[in-house]
């Protein structure tokens, strides 16, 4: 697997591949968890190329390197950052939007995976979408549960409850958000953020959720910070 730096070495890679070879993009933002993962095995069985593309400022380490080819990397890009008078607004002010979409345009992806709790992230490509078409599939690839952490199993078992209320009729906000609250709090979890969102959009709900709503929470457990994401009819 080839570590690429700058933008024309990943021109001239790309130039290299077979003219009918399928490209899939995923991009790492933040930590290289497991759900991450995931995500790049799904492109490298989509695909006969995956490009791995590294948001953050900080260089991926040897190890999260060696994990990425052991997933099915093709090549792993430390997405440089061309200067232009144009700056692209997502909506997500945590990720640069920007430099998702010259990568996008400089590889032209078949398809992009994302992993189901980076929701910012498919925000953003959501929103790319609306605004320049449909000229890349995008792949939200949900985890396993037997890869989820010991953290978010628990913070699952704990929300049955408001799963079970949404069932029987319940749908009001502010009363869902607060038997989350009591939930992850009798767990013993410390409530960092909480919200129901569109689950095509991913925009917050006002007032009342409806069946294809998302849950999104992002707690702390023994100081360590757990985030899920539920369907409202998830069991």
């Amino acid at each position: 697997m080839k570590l690429v730096a700058t933008k024309n070495e990943l021109e001239e890679i790309l130039l290299q591949l077979d003219l009918d070879a399928s490209l899939a993009v995923c991009f790492v933002h933040g930590a290289l968890d497991a759900q991450t993962i995931i995500a790049i095995r799904n492109a490298e069985r989509l695909c006969d190329a995956v490009v791995v593309v590294n948001l953050s400022i900080a260089p991926l380490s040897k190890v999260q390197c060696s994990l990425i080819e052991r997933a099915g990397g093709s090549f792993i890009y430390q997405g440089e950052k061309i200067s232009t008078k144009c700056v692209l607004d997502a909506g997500v002010g945590s990720i640069d939007a920007t430099l998702i979409m010259q990568t996008l345009i400089t590889v032209m992806p078949h398809t992009v995976t994302v992993a189901e709790n980076n929701t910012n992230l498919i925000k953003v490509l959501k929103n790319i979408q609306d605004t320049f078409g449909q000229f890349f599939t995008l792949q939200i690839k949900a985890t396993p549960v037997n890869l989820l952490s010991v953290g978010q199993k628990r913070m699952r078992e704990c929300l049955v409850p408001v799963l079970l209320e949404i069932q029987s009729g319940e749908s009001d906000v502010e009363v869902l958000k607060g038997i989350c609250t009591q939930a992850l709090k009798t767990a013993n979890f410390s409530l960092i953020y909480i919200a129901f969102v569109d689950g095509d959009t991913l925009e917050e709900h006002v007032g009342v959720v409806s069946p294809t709503s998302l849950l999104l929470v992002e707690a702390t457990l023994d100081g360590h910070v757990v985030k899920d994401i539920l369907s409202l009819f998830e069991k």
